[in-house]
């Protein structure tokens, strides 16, 4: 039979018919679906031409198959691949073919997927196994490809390859992500859970007690259907609190007990699973709300927030003890995640009982999260109002224990006091801040210059006191001016030293020469520490070290003199050696090497030659000797005449060293002659070199005399000249010292920040106290469309350890997640117009009025997030080091983040859209990219250099197809949890970026087996709250389960203490929430046996 004469099959259609042959319903069908071209694409969909060219192409294969019928899913195949074909021609027809393709699963997939294997098994450890589970994860997969298909195809390849990742993507085209609610509108207008009141009962606002915290339950379980991620409510105690006035205490305890139960027993939400929730709570009322009408019974008002202090402290109490307690057998409440706000007012010694209370269901269970909004950058209120002036490098004077010295003010520790003093005493002091605070800063610097060369560089708006009449006036630092007066510091109190005591580690190693135990602090000693800065080096020998003085062939009488002081200080034999051009005293002691190089910080070589600390409590003819012995060796003093013929003089002293030279200087006020500082630049890279210098023949004379100028500790001086720099980086400020007056290292005094200063209204909302007040319904709504999170390792590889390079690679990423947001903003679009997100846009009635409310969400509020993974990979690859290894690397980490936030500004004004940058919980995308970097030829090697995990296995697992594997990339902006650094030292270099991100960053503290004690988590909370940027953490605590006696126990054991029974769960926070080890995946996994635990006590 000729081929133009076989019959066509029969048709098994995807309505479940048969139907005869008909070439046009391909035609159709072509003609309909391209139609989405326009609307995903913005290009024209298939024309009839083009569809009945196809369907031709398509009759033909399906007549040369000889079958006796089709199915619906195979035509279209065969149509794929006739598109596929011609897209290599036409990249029109690629696109008509990602549209026309069917999305689904292989029965196979379908199969392990009913049976708990399979796709995404264990992508989300709040998935229970079960046969709603299944449903969901077939819809997930199909959903997955629908939207994939349905992006922009370099999009969808980002994804894919692991460029981005898009969070959620089985919910991308339908909903938004997360939600905070604002309680207070269902508590007027009433509870509709379908958002029309069609499918569903309609409840009128909550009468009674027990009604309000079903309804607020219930809430959370509606807003499951509209949105994709967690659902809370803030102030949750604040609002609830009028319902339970005239309560009983344990009646109160039981409703409390009801909200637990509810929250996680109501296993209905996406795909069978307990709702993730979350609730902020706070001891008492906040300020903020004192004074703001309550809003219950579908009424507002007359009563204030503020009048329900007692019925808060009841609720948080009786919150507490139910979360104590934990459930039937003793397990904790896994939801709603318990948000203790940390506010000013309510963090003191008048709320201590409930929040220990607090704190013993974290030595218990470790189940409650602290958002600490005390940093200003939280803008707690209108926000703290801080000033924030001093750049990351400014050197500020420390006394941290009984040393003092010279520190960037980045460097600060919690426990340090700054250099303070009162300009209404006149008292200078040092005083431990109550914290400091950072932020990001782009814009210009004033630099302030006093006559005499000394500088400080501030932001525009910090306040400077300066002398006005005869007080001084605080000003903002760019309305200073050249001719006012501003204080500098000279004198400061210090602890003289008398005698210093050797290093036992030092006298221990064995040597020719041995040092004294104790050395006198005499004039020659201080000399000698003078000449040595001036002219010393020390090497270190494979058996020992040597110290060396250089000098120049005439100061032979120099060499003599330091060969003498060496050996009567330290009771060695030192010899000269004389060359062509210079002579060198030099000794071989390894004692002598260490005691200068590691007890005293002096340094090796020019360098790195620094003043030591201890210089700073010598007294004061020590002092006079050192500074004398430095000019005498390393300085010069020069005669001559200026351009009107008067004789000028000149001593100064020239260093590379800022730091050194800015102490010399420092050291100069202690003896009341205080030297000129100055910096100058030179050579072609624009290099910078420090001066110390006397030009008044008067000064100079008393200097060699060592008889002070000045006696007073604290003098005004005249500011030279004003001027501005640009700067891009962190800025810092201390929290109420002392007086309120702190100084740099060069002793010019600033006004220091001043915390907790509220205003009502915050400049970034207009409509702020309307939504305070519930004026006609208008409430707050807070919540995220969409978070797409960038592969920040992938970056660093690209980048090939170039700086711009990595800055560049991140723009083109944070680009990427730009249009991802507006594909699914156009998805929103359609899904609100067609109203698909029924709950999140009702408008109930008035029940006042009569008239139409406000929707609960809204919409205009929503941001975009953008998410960061793996900065701890990203440095390590770009530095050769971890956070945790070395300052540089969290430097560079600092300056990528920086630049990711300036440049999001830049991507607002051209979206319109909201963004924010932030650290994501990532519990399966650190794993997946990964393994995207991993299973890709470009990137493999680099990747196998810093992925965390168990790479072996990882390996072999790949290798048969297997994706969940036990590799990963550290979260967000962490340490590498496996570090075993100290607490403290996790804290400062985490704590660096809060200030940063728009918010997600959590600090997380893994406690060891042994049981906590709850006073000493308080005060370690008091800690973090008081004295770090750290805005949002937790204590996780390790829990077993026996699943025969269901006796809960602390630590990860693997017999039940109880009753010996192996048959145990464990249980612990995967990353914002708790659940059994067993379900995580398997790079969760590892990482938790690699947590690096601590004990609190």
């Amino acid at each position: 039979m000729a081929k133009a004469d076989k019959p066509l099959p029969m048709v098994r259609s995807s309505s479940g018919h048969f139907i005869p042959w008909n070439r046009r319903n391909i035609v159709n069908s072509l003609l309909k679906e391209t139609k989405l071209a326009t609307m995903f694409f913005n290009v024209r969909p298939m024309t009839e031409e083009e569809a009945e060219s196809i369907a031709l192409e398509v009759e033909e294969k399906i007549r040369s198959m000889d079958l006796k019928f089709v199915s619906g899913p195979l035509i279209r195949e065969i149509v794929n691949t006739v598109l596929l074909e011609k897209g290599s021609i036409n990249p029109l027809y690629r696109i008509y073919r990602n549209i026309y393709t069917r999305v689904g699963t292989p029965v196979y997939d379908a199969y392990e997927i009913d049976i708990g294997r399979g796709f995404e098994a264990k992508e989300n450890a709040n998935l229970q196994p079960n046969a709603e589970t299944s449903h969901k994860k077939k819809a997930d997969k199909t959903s997955k490809e629908e939207y994939l298909l349905l992006m922009p195809i370099d999009l969808a390849d980002a994804h894919l390859k692991g460029e981005i990742h898009i969070h959620d993507l089985e919910y991308f085209g339908t909903r938004p992500f997360c939600q905070d609610w604002d309680l207070r509108y269902f508590f007027y207008y009433g509870f509709m859970p379908d958002g029309m009141g069609i499918k569903t009962s309609v409840a009128r606002a909550a009468q009674r007690a027990e009604v309000a915290v079903l309804h607020s339950v219930k809430v959370l379980a509606a807003a499951q259907t509209n949105f994709s991620g967690g659902e809370g409510f803030y102030n949750y105690l604040v609002f609830l609190a009028p319902y339970v006035r005239g309560l009983s205490y344990n009646s109160v305890k039981q409703l409390m007990q009801m909200m637990f139960y509810e929250l996680t027993q109501i296993y209905v939400a996406r795909g069978g699973q307990p709702v993730f929730s979350n609730i902020q709570i706070t001891p008492g009322v906040p300020k903020l709300w004192e004074d703001v009408p309550i809003v219950a019974r579908g009424r507002i008002g007359p009563d204030k927030y503020g009048e329900y202090e007692d019925e808060v402290r009841k609720l948080y109490r009786a919150l507490n003890e139910v979360a104590l307690q934990g459930d039937y057998w003793g397990k904790p409440f896994n939801f709603p995640k318990l948000e203790n706000g940390i506010v000013p007012e309510l963090f003191n010694s008048e709320y201590d009982e409930e929040w220990l209370l607090a704190h013993k269901v974290v030595a218990k269970f470790g189940t409650p999260y602290f958002d600490n909004m005390i940093p200003d950058y939280r803008g707690y209120g209108k926000g703290v109002s801080c000033y924030q002036c001093l750049p990351e490098d400014e050197l500020i004077v420390v006394k941290r224990g009984q040393s003092i010295g010279v520190l960037k003010i980045s460097d600060i520790e919690p426990e340090d006091e700054v250099l303070s003093c009162s300009l209404n005493s006149f008292k200078v002091s040092f005083s431990t801040p109550k914290s400091i605070l950072t932020k990001p800063y782009v814009g210009d610097l004033c630099v302030i210059q006093l006559e005499g060369g000394r500088r400080i560089r501030v932001t525009e708006d910090h306040p400077i006191p300066v002398l006005k009449s005869v007080r001084p006036t605080i000003v903002p630092a760019c309305e200073v001016k050249p001719g006012d007066k501003v204080p500098v510091i000279l004198r400061f109190p210090r602890d003289i030293v008398e005698e210093l005591e050797v290093d036992e580690s030092i006298l221990s190693v064995r040597a020719k020469y041995r040092l004294p135990k104790r050395i006198p602090i005499t004039r020659e000693f201080a000399e000698l520490l003078g000449l040595y800065l001036a002219e010393g080096n020390a090497r270190r020998l494979r058996r020992g070290g040597i110290v060396r003085f250089s000098f120049r062939k005439h100061e032979r009488r120099l060499a003599e003199h330091v060969k003498k002081l060496l050996e009567k200080l330290f009771h060695i034999s030192p010899h000269i050696y004389e060359f062509k051009t210079a002579l060198v005293v030099q000794v071989g002691s390894i004692q002598l090497y260490r005691f200068l190089t590691e007890q005293l910080k002096t340094g090796h070589h020019p360098t790195d030659k620094d003043v030591p600390d201890i210089v700073f409590q010598f007294p004061d003819e020590a002092i006079w000797a050192f500074l004398k012995a430095i000019f005498k060796s390393g300085g010069g003093l020069s005669v001559g005449r200026n351009q009107s013929g008067h004789e000028t003089h000149s001593l100064q002293l020239r260093l590379a060293s800022k730091r050194t030279c800015q102490k010399i200087a420092l050291l100069s006020g202690l003896v009341g002659l205080p030297l000129s500082y100055y910096e100058h630049e030179y050579g072609m890279d624009d290099r910078r070199i420090y001066v110390c210098r006397l030009t008044s023949k008067n000064a100079i004379e008393h200097f060699m005399k060592e008889i002070p100028l000045l006696e007073d500790p604290l003098v005004f001086l005249k500011v030279k000249k004003v001027y501005r720099e640009k700067f891009s980086g962190v800025v810092y400020d201390p929290v109420e010292v002392e007086g309120n007056h702190f100084s740099n290292s060069l002793g010019i005094v600033v006004h220091n920040c001043c915390a907790y200063n509220f205003v009502d209204t915050p400049d970034s909302d207009p409509e702020f106290e309307e939504k305070l007040y519930f004026v006609g319904g208008k409430h707050f709504s807070m919540g995220s469309w969409q978070v797409v999170t960038i592969n920040l390792p992938r970056a660093a590889y690209k980048s090939r350890g170039e700086d711009v390079r990595l800055y560049e690679e991140v723009r083109k990423l944070m680009e990427l997640c730009v249009e991802v947001f507006k594909t699914k903003y156009q998805w929103m679009k359609l899904m609100i117009e067609n109203n698909r997100i029924p709950f999140a846009t009702q408008r109930p009635r008035n029940p006042v009025t009569g008239e139409r409310g406000p929707p609960p969400v809204n919409f205009e509020e929503l941001v975009w997030t953008i998410g960061i993974v793996g900065v701890n990979e990203m440095v390590q690859y770009h530095t050769g080091y971890q956070l945790h290894e070395s300052d540089e690397a969290v430097k560079v980490a600092v300056r990528v983040i920086l630049e990711m936030k300036n440049y999001l500004k830049e991507l607002e004004e051209k979206s319109g859209f909201k963004f924010a940058l932030a650290r994501t919980p990532a519990e399966s995308c650190a794993q997946r990219l990964a393994v995207c970097d991993l299973i890709d030829p470009e990137f493999r090697e680099a990747a196998r250099k810093v992925v965390k995990g168990d790479l072996e296995a990882t390996e072999r697992l790949l290798a048969i197809g297997e994706r969940d594997v036990p590799i990963y990339y550290s979260n967000g902006t962490h340490v590498y949890v496996g570090a075993r650094i100290p607490l403290l030292e996790r804290m400062r270099i985490e704590n660096k970026f809060f200030p940063i991100l728009s918010g997600g960053n959590m600090f997380h503290i893994w406690l060891g087996e042994a049981s906590s004690d709850p006073e000493a988590l308080y005060r370690f909370t008091k800690r973090i709250a008081m004295q770090t940027q750290i805005g949002y953490f937790a204590y996780t605590k390790d829990l077993t389960i026996c699943e025969d006696c269901n006796r809960v126990s602390g630590g990860l054991n693997y017999h039940c203490p109880e009753c010996g029974s192996t048959r145990v769960r464990w249980w612990s926070r995967v990353t914002g929430y708790y659940q059994e080890v067993k379900g995580w995946n398997r790079a969760k996994r590892h990482e938790f046996f690699e947590r690096y635990r601590v004990s609190i006590t």
